[in-house]
């Protein structure tokens, strides 16, 4: 096993990446990283790629996680470099903390998802925890946020995109109708998908800084009238728009993608 050439090891264990379901496969790079030492980093590589804490059962790992990464042991600061990507939900129940020390330790984190329960805002120390951790990651920050679930009136939008400017993909499941900060935002998006529509004062908000940056648009709700000046105001930089219904003002959108 240790003989083996590097390219073909990865190989293989790109191969398990995937189980039928195209969901990691956990347990079988698992067992791939207790083979022999020459499979072990690049099953780790694998296996600590996407790290899911989605669900209330996940939450059972998260004690390990943080053990495994704890930056107080060399072997821990290279496992927590090979996460890329964060799936996490937070309820009422936890420590807001635990966001923080995630990204914290997973200083070359990507792409954060969030479903969040029972709690209306972050408190201020999240925030400046969250500024430093962000402040620590340069010149790799978080570039792709997904806020899957919080309180149509919570302020976490608002708050997420002003300790991490540098999101470029954005993707909402949930309905927002929070009232907007005061200050505008700063953030320049390339990829905004949204799950549900809304208010088109949010909308202008939330692109105010992305008439440039906007490449692509996916409303997976049928936006109204309301909303086509809007739009149309990013149609010539489009390079894909999808929009849930197919209409004569649709097709009047996208006639204005070049």
């Amino acid at each position: 096993m240790d003989e083996m050439a590097n390219e073909l090891i990865q190989s293989v264990l790109e191969m398990l990446y995937y189980d039928e379901k195209m969901r990691p496969n956990y347990p079988a790079l698992t067992s791939a990283a207790l083979v022999c030492r020459a499979w072990r980093n690049p099953a780790q590589q694998l296996l600590f790629r996407n790290v899911e804490l989605s669900t209330p059962l996940d939450l059972r790992h998260l004690g390990y996680f943080l053990s495994v990464t704890s930056p107080s042991c060399p072997r821990g600061l290279i496992l927590a470099s090979l996460v890329r990507q964060v799936d996490l939900i937070l309820t009422y129940t936890q420590d807001p903390q635990i966001l923080v020390q995630l990204v914290s330790r997973c200083h070359r984190l990507y792409d954060v998802t969030l479903r969040v329960l029972g709690v209306h805002a972050l408190d201020d120390d999240t925030l400046e925890g969250l500024r430093q951790a962000h402040t620590a990651s340069m010149p790799t920050p978080i570039r792709s946020l997904s806020l899957m679930m919080c309180g149509v009136q919570s302020p976490l939008l608002y708050q997420l995109l002003s300790v991490w400017p540098t999101i470029r993909f954005l993707r909402l499941g949930a309905e927002l109708a929070a009232p907007l900060p005061a200050q505008p935002t700063q953030v320049q998006l390339y990829e905004l998908i949204l799950h549900r529509t809304l208010p088109p004062r949010v909308m202008e908000w939330l692109l105010r800084s992305s008439a440039n940056s906007l490449r692509i648009f996916d409303c997976h709700a049928a936006p109204s009238t309301e909303y086509d000046p809007l739009v149309a105001q990013f149609c010539e930089n489009l390079l894909s728009l999808r929009l849930f219904r197919h209409t004569q003002r649709s097709m009047a959108l996208i006639r204005r993608c070049p």
